[in-house]
């Protein structure tokens, strides 16, 4: 199966998202847009697992220790840059409780043989794919970064989870496997 690990966001921060996109969507009109339902803060993506090292994750995740912490997601960019967009993104504010969760997910599935990751943590939320190729996607950037950035919101961080990912020609379907509380334990 294929899976990651991921903070869940705030049923009230999605739908600020959800209206937000619906605002926007004329600026990237050839835009893949991410399903609101789909939308989660990456900690870790493993790729494909068997069984056999779920449970070994699962156990190696239980050992990892944080507290609760707020984070804030508001304004957007765009990867790699407004001029050749790929990814149109918000942006995740927290302080280093969060990239040290990720960096405490990354240490912790080492040891099961996961690849440390290369680059440094940077937080975000993907709202839609593009195609470099379009020039109107370009343009469709240049617009947006000229809007007031908005501010959708800020949640406290408590938990995290362990998903599975279901690939299929209308998007990825996402489901919550397991969970782990922040100064908890994990439960199902």
């Amino acid at each position: 199966m294929r899976t990651f690990i991921a903070i869940d966001i705030t049923p009230e921060i999605r739908e600020r998202l959800s209206k937000f996109m619906e605002q926007i969507r004329i600026s990237l009109p050839s835009a893949r847009w991410v399903r609101a339902e789909g939308m989660h803060i990456t900690l870790k993506f493993l790729g494909e697992i068997g069984p056999e090292q779920r449970d070994a994750i699962e156990n190696a995740l239980r050992t990892i220790k944080s507290s609760p912490f707020k984070i804030a997601i508001r304004g957007f960019g765009f990867f790699p840059t407004a001029r050749s967009p790929r990814v149109f993104w918000a942006d995740i504010e927290a302080d280093n409780a969060l990239p040290a969760l990720a960096s405490a997910v990354d240490e912790a599935l080492m040891t099961l043989g996961f690849e440390k990751e290369k680059q440094a943590y940077k937080p975000h939320l993907t709202l839609a794919r593009l195609k470099p190729q379009r020039s109107s996607f370009a343009d469709g950037a240049k617009s947006l970064l000229e809007r007031t950035q908005p501010d959708f919101g800020t949640m406290t961080a408590n938990e995290f989870f362990l998903y599975q990912s279901k690939l299929s020609p209308r998007g990825a379907t996402y489901t919550k496997l397991t969970r782990f509380a922040l100064e908890g334990a994990a439960t199902k």
